[in-house]
């Protein structure tokens, strides 16, 4: 935005409607933040008298009509479906902006909300609220029901600065080696216990596989079933690559359908693919199990139609909440119920991050691998893993610089 100051203030000049019956208008204020403000009311005040928006709906009721329309076109997962239904109906429903229309809720009113939010819930819950709000007010800017989203102009409350460390990952998440073997060694021998089962033998190949793929590689157990065989690849100087480049979800259906939900494919969850350099030694596993696969799905009953490393036997895509059962199933099997309730499938991945950092994996190199979106996203998790080595670090670095003058 150009901005011309003029002796009152500061001036800008804007465009309202669409060629070629649009006009060019002024907007003054006396500070650059009144002349954003007041950038927005020009703009509404245009789009009501256009008719271009809906000025009688309220916050709250565009909500409401917001959400199944956003979960079917996004084929949300029915966690992210039921978090957005309690903020709506929950927290929403009665809150200051919930019956406001929606081009009256401007900054302030974004503000006074947070503040009465926050005498109530932490300042990471009202952030996940806010966020929220963001993603309602969006659609609503694409559908021109509004100019701008007030909750993006409007930054959410801070983290507390005593609870900064909140999403950390505690240590107890943490598997030790002995248990990752007895896991790893038990899911190997159910391959053995099921030889005279064709189906059961296939599950405990697969369990074992994936089971390998969680831990070496640190996947989300949504990741691992969305993996397809064409995703491995080997290249002319004989490096092996899996790429990641989609995630599995579970849909709610309607309710004429046989079954409530259904387990979909859809994208990783920062929306970006990652390419994961693989050993030898891993490679071959995966190679001999590509190979009983394969055996398995030549029986007519069962068909592999999406190429699926991780499919469920009949062939179809398998939940993530399957695998983690066949998880909890082992680690029954193997342990006490202390350690049961311990863990879970998702500790494979924090007990990979901690891995590589304790490995000297720097924070770049083990967020690219993990998939976030930032490296800062690592650090908020896992930077309790990395290793303190400033005690060797000074002693080098004086050695370097004084040697042996002093």
């Amino acid at each position: 935005m150009k901005t011309k100051k003029i002796k009152s203030g500061y001036q800008t000049r804007i465009w309202l409607g669409e060629r070629p019956n649009r006009k060019q208008v002024k907007v003054s204020a006396t500070t650059v933040k009144e002349l954003k403000e007041r950038i927005q009311i020009v703009k509404d005040e245009y789009k009501l008298s256009q008719g271009l928006f809906e000025p009688e709906v309220t916050f709250i009721e565009y909500a409401k009509q917001w959400l199944p329309v956003h979960a079917q076109t996004n084929q949300l997962a029915v966690k992210t479906i039921e978090g957005y239904a309690h903020h709506i109906n929950g927290i929403l429903s009665d809150s200051s902006i919930a019956n406001k229309k929606l081009f009256e809720i401007k900054t302030r009113n974004v503000r006074a909300f947070h503040n009465e939010l926050l005498e109530k819930f932490s300042n990471q819950y009202v952030r996940n609220i806010h966020s929220t709000c963001r993603v309602i007010f969006s659609t609503a800017v694409v559908e021109e029901r509004v100019m701008s989203n007030p909750f993006v102009i409007t930054k959410a409350p801070k983290i507390d600065k005593l609870n900064k460390n909140s999403s950390e990952v505690p240590r107890e998440r943490i598997i030790d080696k002995l248990l990752i073997d007895k896991l790893i060694t038990k899911a190997k021998d159910n391959i053995k216990v099921n030889d005279n089962s064709q189906y059961f033998k296939f599950v405990a190949e697969s369990t074992y596989a994936s089971l390998l793929v969680s831990y070496l590689l640190g996947l989300r157990p949504a990741e691992i079933g969305g993996i397809k065989w064409s995703d491995l690849k080997t290249d002319n100087f004989g490096t092996h690559t899996l790429s990641i480049e989609r995630a599995t979800t579970v849909k709610k259906l309607g309710e004429d359908s046989k079954c409530s939900t259904q387990t979909i494919l859809k994208g990783t969850k920062t929306g970006r693919s990652r390419k994961l350099t693989i050993g030898s030694a891993f490679i071959k596993i995966l190679r001999d199990y590509r190979k009983q696969s394969l055996k398995h799905f030549e029986d007519p009953r069962f068909n592999n139609g999406l190429n699926l490393m991780f499919p469920t036997p009949d062939g179809e895509i398998m939940s993530p909440k399957v695998l983690s059962q066949r998880f909890k199933k082992i680690l029954k099997d193997i342990t006490d119920n202390e350690i049961q309730r311990k863990h879970v499938l998702y500790d494979f991945r924090h007990t990979h991050a901690s891995l590589l950092l304790s490995d000297g994996w720097d924070i770049v190199s083990v967020a690219n691998r993990l998939g976030h979106s930032t490296p800062q996203t690592t650090l908020n998790i896992y930077a309790h893993f990395i290793p303190n080595k400033d005690s060797s670090r000074v002693e080098s670095f004086e050695n370097s610089l004084l040697g042996n003058n002093f």
